[in-house]
């Protein structure tokens, strides 16, 4: 976007006109100041600029990630927008212990994106958060 500010007593009060955006991102935070959306946009295509909250369609105008929070206030899960959705443990003692990745299938199935298939080269554990490669010995 390219205009010339609008001034009042010298100084841009931005209320010039916005139009022909060539980017967007936009991140909204809760009342504590989180993060707990951060909107990219890839295609600004039927999308009109507003102040109002998501302007355009997520997966169409933008991906989206969203962050969720526990009751301390620490980052506890973030659901990217492919669908991984990654969750923050900690242990008793508040220090970060592991994260856990896992796919959302609702949200593969919506998009027409099929899940990843199980590789027989991978040994995929119930424990795990992600594959390992097995090893040859010798």
């Amino acid at each position: 976007m390219s205009a010339t500010p609008h001034l009042t007593a010298g100084l841009p009060d931005g209320t010039e006109p916005i139009g022909a955006i060539q980017s967007l991102a936009r991140d909204y935070t809760d009342t504590a100041g989180r993060l707990v959306e951060s909107d990219r946009y890839f295609s600004l295509a039927g999308v009109t600029y507003a102040t109002t909250k998501f302007p355009g369609t997520a997966g169409t105008n933008y991906d989206a990630t969203v962050y969720g929070y526990d009751d301390r206030g620490r980052l506890d899960r973030v659901l990217n927008p492919v669908g991984t959705i990654t969750d923050v443990i900690y242990d008793s003692l508040g220090r970060r212990v592991s994260a856990l990745r896992r796919h959302r299938r609702q949200h593969h199935q919506r998009r027409g994106i099929r899940p990843r298939q199980r590789r027989p080269d991978i040994e995929h554990g119930p424990r795990r958060s992600g594959p390992v490669r097995r090893q040859r010995r010798g």
